[in-house]
């Protein structure tokens, strides 16, 4: 079956306009912008028209200017993707720990495995030792510590190792409301040298909260706990299913990367 092509016809003024606008500098996608005209039938009308250095130079103008908006467009859309893509990780996640039950026996777990990745290991120390800038993991870790062992509140001291620009006392007040550990059992400490004349540029930063508690029984708990459990993922669990492991079945070492716009396009984001 043929197909029927219908050629409109422009008129020879319609054309020079084309052509004296494109003497002027415009861009094909401008003269595209004239009522009812194809690009492809723009670039014959105005194909060997010559441009002088001026039109040649807004032409470029316009290139670049282009170009920023079209960057600016697309540095919105990959945004707000991969706000959605961080969105629904986020919102499952959530929803994984509300269906979760914080046994005893997990709790323990949970705290002694935050121990084996922040804590002080025995025997290079000889009492419990735990350090963060982050508010939430001092909190989670005191939590998890106070209801799952038992604890004497007399037996924790804390330090709080801070910049050149920042007030201790304040520090100490502030870290003292996170950790629930009353001011007279924080030690003294002098700001950071190398800090001096370097202001924070991160305003929620307050400095290192390193807290003790005076039991090495609890220590080598606490990293006795924790390696149980890696030897018991480690080993067992491989066993159990069958796992042989191999130079090839080794975990890479290699750091994940953020997700790319088009890797978000592929999981259905």
């Amino acid at each position: 079956m043929s197909r029927s092509y219908v050629y409109k016809r422009y008129s020879p003024e319609f054309k020079a306009k084309a052509v004296a606008l494109r003497r002027q500098g415009y861009s094909l996608y401008e003269l595209r912008d004239l009522p009812n005209v194809r690009l492809a039938t723009v670039q014959g009308w105005v194909r060997n028209v010559p441009l002088s250095k001026k039109a040649k130079k807004r032409i470029r103008q316009r290139i670049l200017e282009g170009g920023k908006v079209a960057r600016a467009c697309a540095r919105v859309v990959n945004g707000q993707t991969l706000e959605a893509w961080k969105r629904g990780i986020q919102e499952s996640s959530r929803t994984e720990v509300r269906r979760g039950r914080l046994t005893r026996e997990v709790g323990r777990l949970l705290c002694a495995s935050m121990y084996s990745c922040e804590g002080a290991k025995y025997p290079s120390a000889r009492r419990l030792g735990f350090g963060n800038s982050d508010p939430r993991m001092i909190q989670l870790f005191l939590r998890l510590l106070r209801r799952y062992f038992a604890v004497d509140e007399e037996k924790f001291r804390c330090q709080v190792f801070h910049r050149w620009d920042q007030n201790l006392r304040d520090l100490i007040r502030y870290w003292s409301g996170i950790t629930g550990i009353p001011p007279r059992q924080f030690y003294p400490s002098k700001p950071d040298r190398r800090t001096k004349g370097k202001p924070t540029l991160r305003k929620d930063y307050r400095g290192v909260c390193s807290i003790t508690y005076f039991s090495t029984t609890l220590q080598f708990t606490l990293q006795s706990i924790g390696e149980a459990l890696m030897e018991s993922c480690g080993k067992e669990e491989m066993e159990l299913e069958g796992f042989e492991p191999s130079a090839s079945s080794m975990p890479s070492r290699r750091a994940p990367t953020a997700p790319q716009p088009h890797e978000l396009k592929s999981e259905g984001v």
